[in-house]
């Protein structure tokens, strides 16, 4: 089963929970975005030179990792192969009840 959180819905939480126009949550949930970007663009340089990167987020871990080039197979001609050129994949790990506690914890706070 895949599930998609749209931006939308993060903003309207951002905007119900802490009482904001929608246009405020949106800039709050920008500024989030763009300080884990900010902090992968800022190591970027030790992930070309050790493949990985590793950055520790509330919510879990994200890994940045370096794949190499490689030969493929066609998905509409298998007799065919081709080029996968060398990408940066970026994952994150986490556990579900590591996220329910945080969750709980932030409740409490309220």
């Amino acid at each position: 089963m895949v599930t998609n959180i749209s931006n939308k819905s993060i903003i309207d939480t951002i905007a119900k929970e802490h009482n904001v126009s929608k246009a405020e949550a949106e800039r709050i949930y920008n500024v989030v975005f763009k300080a884990i970007i900010d902090q992968i663009e800022k190591n970027e340089k030790e992930v070309t030179e050790q493949n990985e990167l590793t950055i520790r987020l509330p919510i879990g871990v994200l890994r940045v990792v370096k794949t190499k080039a490689r030969e493929g197979i066609n998905p509409q001609d298998p007799n065919k192969k081709i080029h996968i050129p060398a990408k940066k994949k970026i994952t994150l790990n986490t556990k579900l009840e590591d996220l329910k506690k945080k969750k709980e914890k932030l409740e409490r706070k309220k």
